[in-house]
């Protein structure tokens, strides 16, 4: 947090040079998401950090919280680097489609393990996960890498081909 903190405070006159002149557009908002939604989340679990005498539904709303976070941070990455390959491939239809169904198959399955892990997490009195449903070790190996199959091979695959 206080690198975070502190690359922002230093690099802020550029910022303000280089992207906030001119119009609004999404990628501001997005870019702002990504830049300055971690430093407030690592506030609030920095703040949380060390608590005793919480109730399971506390636990349970809280990892949620953090869960939904670092899937939402998650999400607006992946929407920037989809955008990438897809103008790497100047703008082909097809790989926009292959992009978007993998993207969309990642976030549901994500969704849908994030609510497993939620109901089936036991948790101590401050927080902290003493048991884990089995297919929480999906949310962290299997299912994101669907869509980042996707990006790498696209990427290694411009790399690779002539006249690039």
């Amino acid at each position: 947090m206080a690198w975070m903190t502190w690359d922002t405070i230093i690099n802020l006159a550029d910022e303000v040079d280089y992207l906030w002149r001119g119009d609004v557009s999404w990628v501001k908002w997005i870019y702002t998401f990504i830049r300055y939604a971690p430093i407030l989340h690592a506030g609030i679990v920095i703040n949380h950090y060390g608590t005793k005498g919480n109730s399971s539904s506390t636990c349970k709303a809280y990892i949620a919280y953090e869960l939904a976070f670092l899937e939402a941070l998650t999400m607006a990455v992946e929407v920037i680097l989809m955008i990438r390959v897809f103008v790497l491939y100047k703008l082909n239809q097809i790989l926009r489609v292959v992009i978007l169904v993998a993207f969309l198959a990642e976030v549901v399955s994500m969704i849908v393990t994030i609510s497993f892990v939620i109901i089936g997490q036991h948790y101590t009195d401050d927080c902290i996960g003493d048991a884990s449903p089995e297919i929480f070790v999906g949310y962290w190996c299997v299912l994101p890498l669907s869509l980042r199959w996707v990006r790498f091979t696209t990427h290694a695959a411009q790399d690779h081909r002539p006249g690039v």
